[in-house]
């Protein structure tokens, strides 16, 4: 019976520990990048729902205003928030999104520049490839404001939604948006180098296995 309790206790998964940035750089230097939009691809206007850019799908999620039409506002059109400095993501209604990968794939770190209305701070939840709720954050940003927000998770997450306050009556919008994993990534030649290793490895131990066998 011991055994069987110290089996389950090491197969259960570790807790989720997520760091939270609020500069870019600091966030990059932390991840590898794995899909990236700035928008700046996409015809300015209304769009589709969802919207997938530069290998990121977003979908606007249903809030206080009844339409729900993700919008792309050209460069220096932005509403009632900050003038944008290039194109971005707005929506006819609230600015709530869910944002993961289009392929589906999982991923550990997620970061955009958020431009913030008059209102309360938006939250970002974190979802597992499963759904289960990993944890949510509240953007420690001032309203009218331009900054960066990221998180990164020691667990796989599956997406991304983020909810703001009254974004119908006030925009908010998102800007340079990273799907990334925590660290970096080695190149397909670094792969080889590490696999081939590995060969030589295996292939040393077996010889000298064979060698002590037949001393």
């Amino acid at each position: 019976a011991a055994v069987t309790v110290l089996s389950a206790l090491a197969a259960a998964p570790a807790a989720a520990l997520v760091t939270t940035y609020v500069t870019q750089g600091s966030f990059a230097a932390a991840t590898t990048t794995t899909a990236f939009t700035d928008f700046e691809s996409e015809a300015p206007g209304y769009t589709s729902n969802p919207l997938v850019s530069g290998g990121i799908r977003f979908t606007q999620l249903p809030g206080g205003h009844p339409s729900i039409i993700p919008y792309i506002a050209p460069i220096g059109v932005a509403g009632t928030i900050p003038e944008g400095l290039s194109q971005i993501l707005e929506a006819n209604g609230d600015e709530n999104f869910r944002i993961e990968l289009a392929s589906n794939a999982s991923f550990t770190a997620i970061g955009f520049v958020l431009y913030t209305n008059a209102y309360s701070a938006p939250v970002v939840s974190l979802y597992a490839p499963g759904g289960s709720l990993i944890g949510s954050f509240v953007v420690p940003q001032a309203p009218h404001q331009i900054g960066y927000f990221g998180l990164t998770s020691t667990t796989a997450i599956g997406s991304a939604v983020m909810i703001v306050d009254r974004g119908w009556v006030e925009n908010t919008a998102i800007d340079d948006v990273s799907i990334s994993n925590i660290g970096g990534v080695p190149e397909p030649a670094s792969w080889a180098m590490l696999i081939a290793g590995f060969g030589l490895t295996g292939a040393a131990m077996r010889r000298r296995r064979i060698t002590f066998a037949a001393a």
